[in-house]
């Protein structure tokens, strides 16, 4: 019988994947019916908005400026949850309590991006608009939470005798 204990740090990179790969991805999309869909993007690390024109590539410090903290906390998980799953893969003995806190920080971050974007935009639009109304999230947003779900199951996956 295979000893799923041994293998399920393979869980744990394939969450961090997951998440890597979602940072090239849109995390707000346009739903305005003037713009198509892929006119508009918003990332994490992204402090520019493209509208689709030749020279509409406008940059925003507010955007940039609200997207690096949650940015900050992305680099950190996922750079830490490889780190643990990698010293797991070389028979390594590691706390496994790190990858539930490492995952619940990734699960913040995006919370985090989704409140100060949220916040934020009302506060530019004078409350009247969110940015919310005129876009949907993208494979960015929800990507690190699908990774950090993997990396739970992955946890408790561990726990199995």
């Amino acid at each position: 019988m295979i000893n799923i204990r041994k293998y399920n740090w393979v869980l744990y990179l394939i969450g961090v994947l997951i998440s890597i790969i979602s940072n090239f991805f849109p995390t707000i999309y346009s739903t305005q019916p003037i713009y198509s869909p892929e006119d508009f993007f918003l990332g994490y690390f992204f402090g520019f908005e493209f509208r689709g024109e030749i020279g509409s590539i406008t940059f925003s410090p507010i955007l940039l400026a609200v997207s690096l903290f949650p940015l900050i906390l992305l680099i950190i998980s996922i750079v830490k949850i490889s780190y643990l799953s990698l010293k797991l893969a070389m028979g390594k003995d590691v706390n496994p309590a790190l990858f539930l806190i490492y995952a619940t920080l990734l699960m913040g971050a995006v919370v985090s991006y989704f409140l100060i974007m949220t916040i934020s935009s009302a506060s530019i639009a004078d409350r009247i608009y969110t940015i919310w109304d005129f876009g949907n999230p993208g494979f960015g947003l929800i990507g690190p939470l699908i990774g950090a779900i993997i990396v739970y199951l992955g946890y408790f996956l561990r726990q199995y005798k």
